[in-house]
């Protein structure tokens, strides 16, 4: 399991190691198979945590999903999801926030 942490993200050798992000489509948060927990993983399918309700597992998500400039896609028991886009668009990235 890689371990996540607020304002620093650690990722396995296959990730983010020599310095460089990987490219990381998006952050899901999705509910566990018997609905008891919710799940934070990046879209390769690493789980980055298990919380107990969708808000905690979505404010552990946002920090991230800024981080890594990317998507945090909620994935509700319904079937329908939400999408926050936290991608940074070249201007942005140029001229600063």
């Amino acid at each position: 399991m890689t371990s996540v942490n607020v304002g620093k993200i650690e990722f396995d050798k296959h990730g983010a190691w020599c310095g460089v992000r990987p490219m990381i489509a998006a952050i899901h948060v999705v509910p566990d198979d018997n609905f008891d927990d919710w799940v934070v993983r990046d879209d390769r399918g690493r789980e980055l945590g298990h919380y107990p309700t969708r808000e905690d597992a979505e404010l552990a998500a946002q920090p991230i999903a800024r981080e890594l400039e990317t998507k945090l896609v909620v994935h509700l028991p319904d079937g329908r999801t939400s999408c926050t886009n936290f991608a940074r668009g070249w201007l942005i990235r140029l001229f600063g926030s």
